[in-house]
């Protein structure tokens, strides 16, 4: 089992061919497309519809407290993090 070195990011990954994700639980982020901000309360990875050997896939992210948008889960690359670290 592996963990990132963030306590913030205590996700553990029993397969070490995916990658950890890029953001952290209760992380505050503002998504790109309609500029609201929200929290991350959950992480899942989707594995990709073509699996290989290195385990294709992205983590998807499950944000709290949009007002203006239906999705549920987020990609990496349609978010950014507030965190000023």
């Amino acid at each position: 089992m592996s963990y990132a070195s963030d306590d913030s990011h205590n996700v553990p990954v029993l397969n070490q061919q995916v990658t950890l994700p890029q953001f952290a639980f209760f992380q505050v982020m503002k998504v790109k497309s309609t500029g609201e901000i929200a929290t991350i309360m959950g992480m899942k990875y989707n594995f990709s519809s073509q699996p290989s050997e290195n385990c294709d896939g992205e983590w998807l992210y499950l944000l709290v407290g949009l007002t203006q948008s239906t999705a549920t889960w987020w990609k990496f690359d349609q978010l950014r993090s507030l965190d000023r670290r």
